[in-house]
């Protein structure tokens, strides 16, 4: 396949042509390009194998490609940054929906952890703090294996103690911050 580009016999090449020559260089072959081969740019375009090494010294393609590279990589990350951050609140609703009606009881305790992990909160490995029963006012040590067993009302609590005092240190907590 060859692609050729008009020019008049003694002319001079012209920017545009030879921003033209760079793009199909920078081009995937199965896009049609030369896949950033100078031998397959020459065959493409029927140019010279030596003007078009000349142009990508003078005109610097190496380091051109590696600034448009970044900038196409931010751009796609941009743009997948911006699909997750409309899909936000819906995911989080999912994940308090779970964390209150999944049906298996496993299931709620990861939401709920998922959920107080998102806020800078992670369980601890041993708990030692009391922890006051309304219906009782007993206290108890209790252990992450017990832990996971409390209602998941209390993880609410601690929740939106958080948001209503709007401090991250939350009074006889069973949650750690991470320090993130």
């Amino acid at each position: 396949m060859s692609l050729q580009l008009a020019r008049p016999e003694g002319a001079q090449w012209t920017p545009e042509q030879k921003e033209h020559v760079y793009q199909l260089y920078r081009t995937d072959v199965a896009d049609g390009g030369a896949g950033r081969s100078l031998r397959k740019l020459a065959a493409i375009t029927d140019i010279n194998i030596g003007t078009i090494a000349m142009w990508s010294r003078t005109l610097g393609w190496q380091q051109r490609m590696l600034d448009d590279d970044g900038r196409d990589a931010e751009l796609r990350h941009q743009t997948a940054k911006m699909k997750l951050v409309n899909e936000l609140d819906p995911l989080i609703d999912h994940m308090v929906d779970l964390a209150y009606h999944a049906q298996k009881e496993q299931d709620q305790i990861k939401a709920g952890m998922f959920l107080l992990q998102l806020m800078g909160y992670s369980p601890i490995q041993k708990i030692q703090q009391d922890i006051i029963d309304d219906r009782t006012t007993k206290k108890a040590n209790v252990s992450v294996k017990e832990h996971q067993n409390l209602d998941l009302q209390a993880l609410s609590d601690i929740v939106n103690q958080k948001a209503l005092t709007g401090t991250n240190e939350i009074v006889d907590a069973e949650f750690t911050e991470t320090g993130d």
